[in-house]
């Protein structure tokens, strides 16, 4: 019959199989990585540190009206994400098991003694400034009380510096080399010089009681602790993995790319520069913003 038709058999070894890649494919972009290696943290815990943070985000409009469990959730949710954070930052640090184009390491490879310090330097750190913020936006008791804070945040920061600038360099051979070798340690030697300088500035606006030199001087710090991290991973993007120009963008990408970061950019600064502006000064309790 006309209407009955059938398939042709096909012979399965005939059909064309899947080419595997070369071994000299490019390697992944480091959020592949990154990302895969977050999926081997069990979801049970992945849950424990994510759900403090919808809490925080939730309370985010101030008010004095808020519960000792809800400041509770406030403040044990800022502190995890934080804490996350800066054990994400030295996992990353520390190095990531990679093979061929996959994350090659176990559930708890981003949990060790550097990553947790990593973490609490960056809790210290994030304390640091949000004191010295308080010193800039706030009068009476309250700036008085942040800059109490300050100093003892201080010194913590400056032990927690001191620790992971010792730390590292037991890591792994090219970050001793990079710091000590000579003649690195002459590139080198210009940001513990700059760090212990941001500190003398430091110490002496909070002993003067200046409003804004602390915070500013502050993030100084920050900006040297991140350039001293920058040392030691180049030319690694993921350490002892993927280098910068491995993890690059084809060329087409990267000039598509140039486009929307030349438009954006100029946005970006242009409306954060208004909302300073519209938020600038102290916070008094009887004035408002219009």
């Amino acid at each position: 019959m006309q209407g009955d038709i059938r398939q042709p058999k096909i012979d399965k070894s005939e059909l064309p199989t899947k080419s595997k890649p070369s071994s000299d494919f490019n390697p992944p972009i480091p959020d592949a990585v990154i990302q895969e290696a977050d999926l081997e943290l069990p979801k049970k815990q992945r849950k424990i540190l994510i759900a403090p943070h919808k809490h925080v985000i939730r309370f985010w409009s101030w008010s004095l009206s808020l519960s000792k469990k809800e400041r509770f959730i406030f403040a044990g949710g800022a502190l995890l994400a934080t804490m996350a954070q800066g054990i994400a930052l030295g996992a990353i640090l520390q190095g990531i098991h990679v093979e061929g184009r996959h994350y090659a390491g176990g559930w708890w490879d981003w949990l060790t003694p550097f990553s947790i310090l990593t973490g609490v330097a960056l809790v210290i750190g994030y304390a640091l400034l949000g004191a010295t913020w308080l010193v800039m936006k706030t009068e009476g008791e309250l700036r008085d009380r942040a800059y109490h804070l300050s100093w003892f945040l201080l010194l913590a920061m400056l032990g927690a510096i001191g620790a992971v600038s010792i730390a590292t360099p037991f890591l792994h051979v090219q970050y001793t080399q990079r710091w000590f070798a000579w003649p690195n340690i002459v590139l080198t030697a210009p940001v513990p010089v700059a760090v212990a300088a941001v500190t003398v500035l430091l110490l002496r606006s909070l002993a003067n009681k200046y409003d804004y030199q602390p915070f500013f001087l502050t993030l100084a710090l920050f900006a040297l602790s991140y350039a001293g991290l920058g040392i030691s991973m180049y030319p690694y993007i993921v350490p002892q993995s993927i280098t910068i120009w491995q993890a690059a963008s084809p060329e087409n990408s990267q000039v598509f790319m140039l486009f929307g970061v030349a438009v954006l950019i100029p946005l970006i600064l242009g409306y954060t520069a208004w909302a300073y502006w519209v938020f600038r000064g102290k916070v008094k309790p009887e004035s408002g913003y219009h």
